[in-house]
């Protein structure tokens, strides 16, 4: 008997504990050096995105913090300029940082638009250990808004963001922004927390669905919410009141496609969407830029 109730807790907490530590855990960030692969891959890109950085590194911006509705001290960069009554607000992606955004913060600024580049919590400067994947992060986006309007008083808001960030910009879609929030750009995210979990376990582990369904309980126990049934952008989207443009890499095999179809079927109005043949994952914007940037710069023109 204390066998099979031993076998049963390992069989309950092995999979939870497994998912949170490798998925959810925050990681102490490391610097590491670019692989052979990496560099001779897009092989003006990396450089490009290194002068971004550097242009980001000599631009002034002020360090912005709020604290979040759990008690998290999160962190953003402000970059205003002119008059500010234009701001992008900017999300980036998974394990990533609000510097790594550089090179579409550029491109804004460049265009005009003061700019907020947030850390999302459990990343860069802001406080939390658990990763929340883009749905509490929703949530921080709304408060973001609401120090924006408070600061200068109800400038027009575009919000961007690219993978975890584009998850967590459509989810935001769903919440009662406020009106000067025009319209949102989402750019390779994911609709499904659950199916996109699931399409990792299986791509890079081999791991059969009945894992996640194990792992859930005590992930909901460890951070704060359930893969299964959090999550869920196209409820989300189906009571989004903006214009969106959808975004996506039409190899893209980190996230699907097909989630760009998904949420483009969730969406009741306005909407554009570009899908870019032969980029994979984010990178839309190093295959065609010409394309890219024309396609967001006339609908951020149109809606913003």
């Amino acid at each position: 008997m204390w066998i099979l109730i031993v076998l049963l807790a390992l069989l309950l907490l092995l999979p939870g504990s497994f998912f949170y530590l490798v998925a959810l855990r925050r990681r102490p960030r490391r610097r590491r050096k670019a692989s052979a692969k990496r560099k001779q891959t897009f092989s003006s890109g990396p450089k490009t995105f290194r002068m971004d950085r550097d242009w980001l590194r000599e631009t002034t911006k002020q360090d912005m913090y709020l604290t979040s509705r759990d008690g998290l001290r999160l962190h953003a960069y402000l970059l205003p300029q002119g008059d500010c009554k234009s701001f992008v607000v900017v999300c980036h992606g998974y394990r990533a940082h609000a510097a790594s955004t550089a090179h579409y913060a550029r491109h804004f600024y460049e265009a005009g638009a003061s700019l907020l580049l947030i850390d999302a919590r459990a990343h860069g400067e802001s406080g939390g250990k658990r990763i929340g994947m883009g749905w509490p992060e929703r949530l921080d986006v709304v408060d973001w808004i609401a120090e924006l309007n408070r600061r200068y008083d109800n400038p027009r808001i575009a919000l961007f963001g690219v993978s975890m960030g584009g998850a967590t910009v459509l989810n935001a879609a769903g919440e009662a922004l406020p009106e000067n929030v025009r319209c949102i750009v989402s750019d390779c995210a994911y609709v499904s927390l659950k199916d996109e979990f699931l399409h990792q376990l299986r791509r890079f582990y081999h791991l059969p669905g009945l894992f996640l369904y194990l792992a859930d309980p005590l992930c909901r126990l460890l951070a704060g919410y359930s893969p299964l049934r959090d999550g869920d952008g196209c409820a989300q989207l189906r009571r989004c009141k903006r214009p969106v443009l959808l975004i996506h890499g039409g190899s893209d095999d980190f996230v699907p496609p097909e989630m760009l179809q998904r949420a483009w079927n969730a969406l009741p109005g306005p909407k554009e969407r570009l899908i870019v043949p032969g980029a994979g994952h984010a990178e839309s914007a190093l295959v065609d830029p010409a394309r890219y940037w024309a396609a967001v710069d006339a609908f951020l023109k149109k809606y913003a």
